[in-house]
């Protein structure tokens, strides 16, 4: 993403927080899988991103853990 950003481009990215993979049961197929916020922050700096927010909320009706982060390219 680093790369085809413009100069001050911003990245919006959200994940569901956490480790290993999600298990949606009878609901659906498809495979996801959990991602730290610290791991992602930790990508996302090594490709050369600023990051200026990183919310972690709990989604009630998913009852997971959501991360939402916003990261600029420098």
């Amino acid at each position: 993403w680093h790369r085809i950003l413009v100069s001050e481009g911003q990245l919006l990215l959200a994940a569901w927080e956490g480790e290993g993979a999600i298990d949606y049961g009878s609901f659906s197929d498809i495979e996801a899988l959990n991602h730290s916020s610290k791991d992602l922050i930790k990508w996302l700096t090594n490709a050369g991103f600023t990051v200026s927010i990183c919310d972690v909320v709990t989604e009630e009706e998913m009852a997971m853990e959501a991360v939402y982060i916003q990261a600029s390219v420098a």
